[in-house]
């Protein structure tokens, strides 16, 4: 499977080592995309690559020969935006999963991803800070044909 991955911190590294031929992080900040390389150096991932840019744009951007699967996406609280899901639906990406610490946002952002063809398949809620009232979520969505 070759992944796009869309997002920051330990996520691209975890899938690079287990799930995907190829995994592309995209990240706008300077200054996790350096964590990034250093953490890919350090844990010795050798098919991850980490692109500065704006993650919207470069889904936009995107050509013939850029072949992707799946864009795991893993936005702040406030949720994803219009123009990225609508990258996202107009691409030839197959299959998103999201990654949501907000049920709002991640509510309000399905409804688009469904309004341009996805269907949800899967919703897991994770708890990964007991004793709080605070869940993520990871939904896995696939374009109809």
């Amino acid at each position: 499977m070759i992944c796009i991955l869309i997002s920051k911190g330990t996520l691209p590294i975890s899938v690079a080592e287990q799930q995907a031929e190829s995994v592309t992080g995209v990240e706008l900040n300077e200054s996790a995309v350096k964590d990034a390389i250093f953490n890919k150096k350090l844990n010795k991932i050798k098919n991850y690559r980490v692109v500065c840019a704006d993650a919207t744009k470069y889904l936009t951007g995107l050509n013939d020969e850029d072949t992707f699967d799946v864009v795991v996406m893993d936005p702040p609280r406030s949720g994803s935006t219009p123009a990225f899901i609508d990258a996202g639906v107009h691409s030839r990406v197959k299959r998103v999963v999201y990654v949501s610490c907000n049920p709002e946002t991640l509510i309000r952002d399905l409804k688009l991803f469904i309004k341009g063809g996805f269907k949800v398949i899967k919703a897991v809620p994770i708890d990964l800070f007991p004793g709080t009232e605070h869940l993520e979520t990871v939904v896995s969505l696939i374009k109809n044909t």
